[in-house]
């Protein structure tokens, strides 16, 4: 066997490039470096915020979890009311039931719901929404961090993106787009995205799209898009509180999970639990 016939058998065709000379001197630590870079990295913070009222916001929040939480990701769901109301309402939720105790006492900082889905209730208003930290610490990695916030308390949290729900009427988009030019005023920074329900079909929620991203970008320079609609259905406002799970192949539950597809675009998948143990030994021994 020719000296050649040998090199191209045992480089599989030069699929794997012959090597001459010295193997490179590679960093050992390289490979946990990289390791480190997609464990550290932050879940992803999103709002919903907008909408005819705090029910319709509540109801695309909880939905849009759970079908984040079906799509295999860890989720918490942060109630950003201070009021009894929203999702911890929604949910049947004890009030304040998470978050620190006013006596300083330990509480767990979260509720599992669903599969794939812890809540932070409400009960403190604006100071109790930087929970990030605390909460990501306690569940090893969470994919996303989801909010229902109302318009003032958008500049309160460090958010990645912003999803306005609105529906066609031109009421809705006006009080939509005056919610996003208060916070822009405000310095809020992040991606802006949109969710239209009530929509009589993609091609009306498109053209709400249109209309408000081209006054977003003529008016206050941000780009915002168009996420999706959710069709009307009368189950999603007559109760049933996670419509995605109950029925999934209905018209409402398509559009939502097409939305949270969207969204989870821009959701890295992260280290799960039991990994995080695994890299903390790792990091401890190697000094990352």
């Amino acid at each position: 066997m020719s000296q050649e016939v040998a090199d191209v058998r045992r480089n599989f065709g030069r699929i794997v490039p012959e090597r001459r000379g010295p193997a490179p001197v590679r960093d050992q630590a390289e490979g946990l470096r990289l390791l480190a870079e997609r464990r550290l990295a932050a879940p992803r913070r999103i709002a919903i915020t907008g909408g005819r009222d705090g029910a319709e916001r509540t109801r695309i929040a909880i939905n849009v979890a759970a079908a984040m939480g079906a799509r295999g990701r860890r989720v918490v769901l942060v109630d950003g009311e201070s009021i009894p109301d929203g999702i911890s309402l929604a949910l049947g939720l004890p009030w304040g039931r998470t978050g620190p105790a006013p006596d300083g006492a330990d509480r767990d900082p979260s509720v599992p719901v669903v599969p794939g889905v812890r809540v932070v209730t409400g009960g403190a208003g604006v100071e109790r929404l930087q929970v990030d930290a605390g909460i990501a610490a306690e569940l090893g990695a969470a994919d996303a961090i989801l909010y229902s916030l109302r318009w003032e308390s958008l500049p309160a949290v460090a958010l990645d993106e912003a999803a306005v729900v609105t529906t066609p009427q031109p009421e809705s988009v006006t009080d939509a787009y005056a919610g996003i030019k208060s916070v822009v005023a405000a310095g809020s920074a992040g991606a802006w995205s949109l969710v239209v329900t009530g929509a009589g079909g993609r091609s009306e929620a498109e053209v709400v799209g249109r209309a408000m991203a081209a006054t977003a970008r003529r008016f206050l320079g941000l780009r915002l898009e168009l996420l999706g609609e959710v069709p009307e259905d009368t189950r999603l406002a007559g109760g049933v509180r996670w419509i995605v799970l109950e029925d999934p192949s209905c018209e409402a539950s398509r559009g939502l999970f097409a939305i949270t597809d969207r969204f989870l675009e821009r959701v890295p998948r992260r280290d799960g639990p039991s990994e995080g143990k695994l890299w903390r030994r790792i990091s401890a021994a190697f000094g990352l």
